[in-house]
Parts: structure tokens; sequence; C-alpha cells
């Protein structure tokens, strides 16, 4: 029997039935009072009810898990399992909104647990620098509210260096961009209408030439850091995510990409997260160490062709779920890439056509949804690369966990 979400299901070579599914997330010790509720909406749809099933928590694949602040996917404070409801009538599954509390696309019952997000911050006892430049690449975004990673770095103190085409420097500075913290591009690397590839690997030798093993490179719609733990994700104000990344991939040698990642990409209530997932894309908050043996290329998707052509020469990623950043969705802010090569007629097409021109083996272009909205995109099938190991030159001398002095207080 094969089953999809509103969706035909067949139950035989003659006989076709619409079921309409939902999942329901049932809170530990109300299992009983669920039934009855479902029962009443629709008798037939828990007839081959099971108990709902809890998921296990994950066996974290990235044991070296010392001197790092302690990382628990799982909510202390409820308890809950998954439950597939099938509804023959699809009104009915509309009113499942009166019986159950919804968050998006998910529902609860009895309740949904109080994950909120924006009443408490993370801080620390002290003040934590990145040892590596940190460099933002910038392109019409000079106003105060557009420039989301100034402000973020700005507000929890990190130094940075904010790369502008030479006609826009002025602009930049008119809107309170301080002019010690600007880095202005060549002429000839000027509106050239290769996207940020060229500025990129400017950036890259420019830390080279001043004598860094690495450097940070973050794309400039970055609206804050976020730590995962526990089921929550509560920003942080703090340097401690950049300089966490450093103090890890420095033990191995050569992890020549690591990062943060988006924090619409882990969700609070998924408990099996893995706490660094390895050998993977790292995206758009991205340390790099400068003797890679590849460097950026193309027009679009240049990340996504970075790590998978690190990947491919054997080497490992990683990338980091105890600590977030909240990048906008691509094409969501004005200026960048999204005013100049994703606005062309099918810009979001040709990104993803030429990852899968780049690499046929593993990239394919779909037009499922991302982030709620219908477009373009590429996926990619990073399994085989899990084999790509990790080799330490530096092990911590203190093999506990180190929290930092994180504190969560209200705001």
């Amino acid at each position: 029997m094969v089953q999809k979400n509103f969706n035909t299901m067949i139950v035989d070579k003659t006989e076709k039935v619409k079921d309409y599914k939902c999942i329901v997330r049932v809170i530990d010790g109300h299992v009983d009072e669920f039934i009855n509720e479902m029962k009443k909406l629709d008798p037939e749809c828990v007839k081959d009810f099971k108990q709902p099933k809890h998921e296990n928590p994950p066996k974290y694949t990235f044991t070296d898990w010392w001197d790092i602040p302690e990382f628990d996917a799982v909510c202390d404070d409820y308890k809950w399992g998954m439950c597939d409801v099938y509804i023959k009538d699809k009104s009915k599954l509309m009113t499942i909104k009166n019986i159950v509390k919804t968050q998006g696309k998910s529902f609860w019952f009895p309740f949904y647990p109080n994950f909120h997000e924006a009443n408490k911050v993370w801080t620390t006892t002290e003040k934590h620098i990145p040892k590596y430049p940190v460099y933002v690449i910038s392109l019409g975004r000079w106003k105060q509210h557009q420039r989301l990673t100034s402000n973020s770095l700005e507000e929890i103190g990190i130094p940075y260096h904010l790369v502008v085409e030479d006609q826009e420097k002025q602009n930049y500075i008119d809107h309170g961009v301080k002019e010690d913290v600007l880095l202005t591009l060549p002429k000839e690397l000027c509106q050239l209408g290769q996207g940020s590839v060229p500025v990129r690997n400017w950036v890259w030798d420019h830390s080279m030439e001043n004598g860094h093993k690495r450097h940070w490179i973050l794309d400039d719609n970055i609206d804050g850091f976020y730590r995962f733990h526990k089921c929550t994700r509560w920003k942080v104000m703090s340097g401690l995510p950049l300089c966490l990344v450093e103090n890890v991939v420095d033990r191995y040698k050569d992890i020549y990409l690591s990062g943060l990642n988006y924090r619409f990409f882990a969700p609070n209530t998924d408990v099996k997260r893995q706490r660094v997932q390895m050998n993977t894309r790292i995206y758009s908050c991205i340390l790099i160490q400068n003797d890679c043996p590849v460097r950026w290329r193309g027009r679009y998707n240049e990340d996504t062709d970075l790590s998978l052509r690190v990947l491919k020469a054997g080497h490992t990623t990683l990338l980091f779920n105890n600590f977030l950043i909240d990048k906008k969705a691509t094409n969501t802010c004005k200026g960048g890439n999204t005013s100049s090569i994703y606005s062309e007629e099918n810009g979001m097409l040709k990104k993803a056509e030429s990852l899968q021109e780049q690499h046929p083996d593993v990239a394919k272009v779909t037009d499922k949804k991302f982030v709620g909205k219908k477009e373009y995109h590429h996926l990619v099938n990073y399994n085989q690369y899990k084999k790509n190991k990790l080799v330490c030159i530096n092990p911590p001398k203190n093999k506990t966990i180190n929290n930092y002095g994180l504190t969560l207080i209200d705001v």
C-alpha cells in the first residue's frame, strides 16, 4: 500500500479510495484522550490506530565533543510520540484544528509546548572574538535595515570587513558604516555581472596576503546567531558560535570548509538532529582553510560546488547544528544576487541547472517547495561522501563539556 499526503491511496488493483492524512504529536500521558477525541471526529480514523511512536534520541556520529557546550536535541520538559491520522472526509481534516493545537504545519495534542524563542537570549561571561578574519560581501545594501549581517556582528562585538564596490562606498559611509570597516574592491572587479565569485576569490587572496591560515566569509543577509539546545533556538549575544567552530576545526587535518547551519533547516522539534553533520554542504557562514586545493568558480551555486569539489577530493566538511544562523531565504532581500543574477529571466532555474551540469553524478533540478514557496532548486545526494574521515592532529587538553559561561537571560 502506498500512502501519500492528500493523494490517492492505492488499496489494490481494482479499488481506489482517498484518505487524507495528518501527523499529530501527542504529548505523553494524553494518548487515551487523543483516541477518544479522534473517534468523535471520525470513528474510522482510529480503527487501525497504533500507539504513538517516540522518536529515539540520535546516536551522535561526531563523538569528539570535548571542550564544547553541551548539546541535547531532546526536550526535558516534554515528551511526545508521532501519530498518523487518516480521515475519509477532507472537510473533517480541517476540523482537526479545533481539537489539536497547530504550529505552522505541525499538529499537537493537547497543547503546543512552550518553545517560544523571542523572550530570552544566551550570553557569555567572557567576550569571544574570532581569531580568523571575518569578511562580509555586500552589494546594494547600504541602508541600516538592509545590513543584517553587519548589524548582527556589531551587536555581539565581532570585528569584520565589509567588502563593497568602489562606486557604492560613499553610500555605505553616508548610512553610518565606519570607513575603517570597509574594504573597497578594485575597479576591475566592480559590476562584472558574475555574481560574487570573483569577489570571493579576491577576499581569499586578501586573507592569505595578510598571513592568515583561514578566513570567514559570511553572506550579508544573516539576522543573528542562535543556539539549538533541548528543542529551543534562543538567540546568542556572543561571538562564541564562530570561535567554537575555529577551536574544533583546528584540531583536525585539512577541514577545508566548516560553518553553521541555517536556523530554518534545524526546527526546534527535530529530536533526531545531529550536533554536527559531517561531509555535507557548507552555506553562507563559511570558515575556509586558505590552502584549500580548489577555489570559487562559476556564477551560481558557488558554495555547493565548492563543497562538492572538496568532498570529491576525499576531504571532510563540518556543519554545526548546536549554533545556527538566521539566514534569510534566497530572493527575500533586495540587493546582492537577488537584484542581479537571480532577477534575470529564469534566474533560479539557471542556478539549479548550472549545478546539475557541474555535478551530474550527484545533483539534479527540482521544483518542489522550498521555505513555503514553489520554485526551482537543486537536490544533491551527499551519501557517497560519508566515508571521508577526520584526522585529529591536535586533541583538546580539556576532555570535558565546557559551557563557556553560557547563561540564558530574559529580554
